[in-house]
Formats: C-alpha cells, sequence, structure tokens
C-alpha cells in the first residue's frame, strides 16, 4: 500500500524503494505487480519528457533519417500506445496542451482535464504564498536543509486545505466521502499529503507551475491566443464547474481559442479535485466523456 501510494504520487524512486524492501521481506505477486507498474510508470515518463524534448519527428521516433515508411509506422504505433491516455499516467493538462502546440502533425487527440495552458496572474500569487509558507520553516534553511522542514510543509498543507474543492463542498459537508469527521479534518488530510513530499520537489513543483505558458512555445513570442490557435488536434476541454485553483471562466476563454475543441465542464462540487474522480459522479462523467471522444 506504502509503494503504491508513492506511485500515485509519480514518486518512482520511493516507490521503488518501498516495493524493493517488501519483494525482500516476503515476495509476493502483489509485489511483483507493484513493481511492474513501477517500470511501466518510468517507461511512460520517460517518453513524456521524449515528446517535448524532440527537435523533429526522427529524433521523436528514435528513426535515422533513412528509415522507411514501415519503419516509421511502426515507432509510431510504438510511442502512440505508450502515452495514450488510457495508458499514461505521466502528463497533466498543462503537459497535454503544450504536446499539441509543439507537435501540431504528430498528436491526434488531447485531453485536459481540470488544468490550464496559462497560469494566470491569482494562480501565481496563490503559488508564491504555498512556497512561502515553506520556506519560513528554519530547517528550510534556503533549500539545504538535511531533515525534512516538517513545520513548513504542514503550513503548506494548510494553505492548500480551503483550496482543493469548493466552498459549497464544505457548506454541504461532502467532506464526509472522504471519510473526514469534521470540515477541519481537512486541514490534516493534506497536512498528510503533502508531507509525503520533498520540499525542494514542491517548490520545483510550484515554480514549473508558475511559468505556465503555451504562448512561451518557441516561435509565438509569447502569445497564447496564436499558439492555442495553431492546435490541429481534436481536444476535449474538461474543466471543472467550481474549480478554485483554474476558474472556470478562464478556461472557457481558452477553449473558444482551440479550432477543434469539445468543452465539457465537469458539473461538480469537489472544485479540482474533481480531477481525481474521488466522486462517483465525477469519475462517471469524465468516463464517459473521455471514451467518447477517443472512440470516435
Amino acid at each position: 500500500a506504502a509503494g503504491q501510494a508513492k506511485l500515485d504520487k509519480n514518486d518512482l524512486e520511493g516507490a521503488t524503494r518501498m516495493s524493493q524492501k517488501s519483494l525482500s521481506l516476503f515476495e509476493t505477486q502483489a509485489a511483483r505487480d507493484l513493481m511492474q507498474r513501477i517500470h511501466d510508470r518510468a517507461a511512460q515518463t520517460e517518453a513524456v519528457q521524449k515528446v517535448l524534448d524532440a527537435k523533429d519527428y526522427f529524433e521523436l521516433l528514435g528513426l535515422d533519417r533513412q528509415a522507411s515508411t514501415a519503419q516509421v509506422k511502426s515507432a509510431f504505433q510504438r510511442l502512440s500506445k505508450l502515452v495514450h491516455p488510457d495508458k499514461n499516467a505521466a502528463p497533466g493538462a498543462q503537459q497535454a496542451f503544450q504536446w499539441a502546440v509543439s507537435h501540431p502533425d504528430f498528436v491526434d487527440k488531447v485531453v485536459g482535464i481540470a488544468g490550464s495552458a496559462v497560469e494566470y496572474p491569482h494562480g501565481a500569487i496563490r503559488l508564491e504564498g504555498f512556497k512561502a509558507a515553506i520556506k519560513a520553516d528554519q530547517t528550510f534553511a534556503q533549500g539545504r536543509y538535511t531533515t525534512p522542514p516538517t513545520i513548513g510543509l504542514k503550513a503548506g498543507g494548510t494553505h492548500w486545505a480551503s483550496w482543493g474543492t469548493s466552498q459549497e463542498w464544505f457548506r454541504q459537508r461532502l467532506h464526509t466521502q472522504l471519510g473526514l469527521q469534521s470540515p477541519e479534518d481537512m486541514i490534516t488530510f493534506m497536512q498528510n499529503l503533502v508531507l509525503s513530499w520533498d520540499a525542494n520537489d514542491l517548490i520545483g513543483l510550484a515554480n514549473t507551475w508558475q511559468a505556465n505558458d503555451i504562448g512561451a512555445t518557441p516561435g509565438f513570442s509569447g502569445d497564447a491566443t496564436k499558439a492555442l490557435g495553431s492546435i490541429k488536434a481534436e481536444v476535449l476541454y474538461m474543466p471543472a464547474a467550481t474549480d478554485m485553483y483554474f476558474h472556470i471562466d478562464a478556461l472557457t476563454a481558452e477553449a473558444g481559442l482551440i479550432p477543434h475543441v469539445r468543452l465539457a465542464v465537469i458539473p461538480t462540487l469537489w472544485g479540482h479535485m474533481a480531477g481525481l474522480g474521488l466522486s462517483p459522479e465525477d469519475a462517471t462523467f469524465i468516463n464517459d466523456e473521455v471514451s467518447a471522444f477517443l472512440e470516435k
């Protein structure tokens, strides 16, 4: 369970460590299956980075320029299976939109769930508050800590406690669907989640999030409107109606700039966390929309 929890957070090193420990103590089929999932995720993550870093389509497919048509088709099929959204859990909505802009002749379909192509000022400032909470811990030592800055991480978790869902989620006491006894238990829930991450990794994640801007893609000179308008792929854009990270107005505006887009707003009170499918209703809505989109 601990290894799977690490894998769910995309902590491949931690998941591998926990899985190897489990196998050394008592080899079970569950432990062997987890190790296989870790290997699969590592390959998926490597494929994502390969797509993002490739200078041309030959490099992307791992072929030289003398490759035959059959070799190109075979390499394309292998990579397509690896990065297909049914198989690959590595990319978020930000990366999905980036693929579509960076590789317009390669990407056929994109699904963006509870995310945006640009991080707008309100979100960037919110993230600055999260970073400040972690850095305020004396133990953080400007990122050169020798033990986890627990006080700062807990403060960061407290920061997120009210942001992940929505105001109505709290008022209607939907915390009980997470097994929480009171709304205040959401603080402990988020603190424990943040404590499971490395502090510098979280700072790096926040920095990357703040820098998200599809307009910064080479060739667009900071023009996000032009970048979104260049997307050739079919896009299923799925914002959450009550998301406090990515406001529905901004995401609806982005969707309006993409030529071949279906905007399917998740009708939810779970805010940003709707994208995780923790609510059965949200999971059903997302699965039905994505399935229909991929099958057509």
